[in-house]
């Protein structure tokens, strides 16, 4: 049987000499293409089909047309005097669980050493890896790793720059944009990036159920997957889409599991607030409208019951695009603008930095109009999507040595973005749910000597935010709660 690499996918054929074969038809992801004669499958069945192969004792090979490696050099960790790479106890089983199948997610909480367990997986297999991150900040801060680890040559894709080795970086977008031929190189890069490696790291992997990633994760023929996050996906059908691109969750950790050991102890203090009368009473109003809607909506789409963060989702969609839902839209906005910063959080936070003036806090915002009614209300340094990568890394330099204690962000900070110096954070509001909360909470979770956290939450009593407060944080005690 010869397995070979088609314009981003697997083309299986059998030699004129071959007398039997696996019956391929039956082999997972494999359809029939009749204008070519042949057998076809997206990329990423090519491990199951492999597999599938080899349970029928059929003897396979790579055609000519598939991409050569990236790897002109061994995949190696530095030698010599260099430090070693050392791994705690949990570090130690993640790496176990992974290596087990090495197909799979671990999901480990912010701060306590995800990027270690990735090095040691890389280490431990040794093939061509790509490494997939959402944001520049994190391509830099990957490969400043990988060279800190490994010999030779570390490649990336992003940022300006396209640069294959045997181990490489791309961000989400790059490899989303190459694989598509639209990257730099063309079709080259595309082939290289979807079949020349043979381990795909997936950083905060929660995105791999995002449709544009989703479809490239599709064409690549990569049959080791590492996927890391600390926020894995509640929703059956998207985890579902994790397990079938990246693999299945392996070993998974909550903060408070790892609290006082890997991580510093921390707690959660919830700040309750009130609305004023008048905006109490409008917030009633608007969310009875809300309510009414989705109710509605509810019992017309009965098959969505069980999904109900993209029930919400599929609902504000539908509101933006009917005559009636323009309302309900109005209403959600409304309701958002009134529990974003009222002028009781603004009091209790006002209360709050005055009482760690002297502590480096975190304050996280819900949107990046407040985070700069923030900054001048209390003369602190703001980090948004706005703030350039050269400003943005001298604030966090100036945070870290202590010449600024505050800073203020919206979601900027929530993925990637390391503060150590942080103790304190203060959460004045949020849209992103439980993964964003676990994403905030993790930035000042960082050890030190000494070192105990604490996390504010301002909270409108009365309010949807009291309900979404709770479940927020239950999911910081993962199996404790």
């Amino acid at each position: 049987m010869i397995i070979d690499f088609d314009r981003g996918t697997l083309l299986l054929s059998r030699p004129r000499e071959a007398v039997t074969a696996a019956p391929l038809a039956l082999a997972p992801g494999v359809l029939w293409d009749g204008r070519t004669g042949n057998f076809r499958a997206p990329g990423r069945f090519h491990r199951a089909i492999c597999s599938h192969l080899a349970s029928a004792n059929v003897d396979w090979a790579y055609g000519e047309g598939w991409p050569g490696s990236t790897s002109r050099e061994p995949i190696a960790l530095h030698g010599g005097e260099r430090e070693p790479l050392t791994l705690r106890d949990h570090q130690r089983a993640a790496l176990a669980a992974w290596l087990s199948e090495q197909w799979g997610v671990v999901a480990l909480p912010t701060g306590s050493g995800k990027t270690r367990v990735a090095l040691a997986a890389i280490a431990a297999v040794a093939v061509t890896t790509l490494v997939l991150v959402p944001t520049r900040v994190l391509l830099h801060q990957w490969v400043a790793e990988l060279e800190r680890w490994f010999r030779g040559p570390i490649g990336r894709i992003g940022d300006g720059v396209c640069q294959l080795a045997g181990i490489t970086v791309a961000t989400f977008s790059s490899f989303v944009r190459s694989l598509g031929g639209a990257g730099r190189g063309g079709a080259a890069i595309a082939d290289q990036l979807a079949a020349g490696y043979d381990l795909l790291v997936i950083d905060e992997a929660h995105h791999a159920v995002e449709t544009a990633l989703r479809d490239a994760l599709d064409l690549s023929t990569a049959r080791r997957r590492l996927g890391l996050t600390a926020t894995p996906p509640t929703d059956p059908a998207a985890l579902a889409d994790l397990a079938e691109r990246v693999g299945p969750s392996v070993f998974t950790l909550a903060p408070a599991e790892l609290a006082g050991d890997a991580l510093a102890p921390f707690e959660v203090i919830v700040v309750p607030v009130a609305l004023s009368a008048d905006a109490a009473v409008g917030y009633g109003r608007d969310l009875a409208t809300i309510d009414a809607a989705w109710r509605a909506f509810r019992v017309d789409r009965p098959t969505e019951l069980g999904r109900t963060g993209s029930a919400w989702r599929d609902f504000v969609k539908t509101c933006h695009r009917t005559p009636w839902g323009r309302d309900v839209v109005q209403a959600i906005r409304r309701n958002e603008l009134r529990l974003a910063y009222p002028e009781s959080k603004q009091a209790a936070l006002s209360a709050l930095l005055k009482r760690h003036a002297a502590d480096r806090c975190l304050v996280f915002a819900p949107d990046n109009g407040t985070v700069y009614r923030i900054a001048r209300d209390h003369l602190c340094a703001p980090i948004t999507c706005d703030i350039g990568a050269e400003e943005r890394q001298a604030v966090l330099r100036s945070f870290e040595v202590g010449e600024l204690r505050h800073l203020v962000s919206g979601r900027v900070l929530n993925e990637g973005m390391d503060v150590p110096a942080a103790g304190i954070a203060v959460i004045v509001g949020g849209r992103g749910g439980a993964r964003e909360h676990v994403q905030r909470v993790g930035r000042v979770l960082r050890p030190a000597p000494g070192k105990r956290a604490i996390v504010y939450e301002l909270v409108v009593q009365g309010t949807q935010e009291e309900v979404r407060s709770a479940r927020r944080n239950r999911s910081l005690f993962g199996a404790r709660s």
